[in-house]
C-alpha cells in the first residue's frame, strides 16, 4: 500500500509542477516554454534551431517512449527532424515544448479544466493532445535521455 501511494503521489506532484511552470509562463506572457524533467540529461543544443516552422504544432517532444498503435506501421513523415504523432503514441513527459503563448495557455487549460481526476500526465497528453492536436516527436531522441538513476524530487520553492 505505502508503494501505491507513493506512486501516486509522485504523479501527482509531475502535474502540479508542470501546471506550475504553465502558469508561471502565462502570467510572465512568455512566448515558449521547454520544460524537462529533473532527471532528464541532454547535449548541449541550440532550442532556436528546433523551432522551424512559422506556425507551431501544439507540443513537441523532445523525449519519449513511442508505441505504435494497433495495426499500424511504423511513420516515416518526418519534417526536419521531426516525425508526426499520428500512428503512435509518446509516453513519458521527460522533456517537451510549446510554443507561442496561445498553445502554452491551451496546453494550461487542458490540464486545469479537464473533466477527470489528475492521472499520468502523458496520459493526458495521449488523450487530449496527441490525437486531437498537431504533435512531433523529435527523431534524434539520443540528445535527450531520461536517467533514472539520478534522484528525483518534486521541491516547491516560492520567492
Amino acid at each position: 500500500m505505502h508503494r501505491e501511494k507513493e506512486r501516486i503521489l509522485g504523479r501527482l506532484g509531475c502535474v502540479i509542477s508542470h501546471v506550475d511552470l504553465l502558469k508561471q509562463a502565462i502570467d510572465e506572457k512568455l512566448t515558449n516554454i521547454c520544460i524537462c524533467e529533473d532527471d532528464i540529461t541532454m547535449k548541449t543544443i541550440e532550442f532556436d534551431r528546433l523551432i522551424t516552422t512559422d506556425r507551431p504544432p501544439l507540443l513537441m517532444y523532445l523525449s519519449g517512449k513511442k508505441e505504435l498503435y494497433e495495426n499500424c506501421y511504423e511513420p516515416n513523415e518526418n519534417k526536419e527532424g521531426w516525425e508526426l504523432i499520428k500512428d503512435f503514441k509518446v509516453w513519458e513527459t521527460g522533456c517537451y515544448i510549446i510554443d507561442g503563448l496561445e498553445n502554452i495557455k491551451k496546453v494550461y487549460d487542458l490540464i486545469v479544466n479537464i473533466k477527470c481526476r489528475p492521472r499520468l500526465l502523458d496520459g493526458m497528453f495521449i488523450k487530449y493532445l496527441q490525437k486531437q492536436e498537431d504533435t512531433y516527436l523529435y527523431k534524434r531522441g539520443d540528445e535527450f535521455k531520461q536517467d533514472r538513476k539520478l534522484p528525483s524530487d518534486i521541491t516547491f520553492i516560492k520567492d
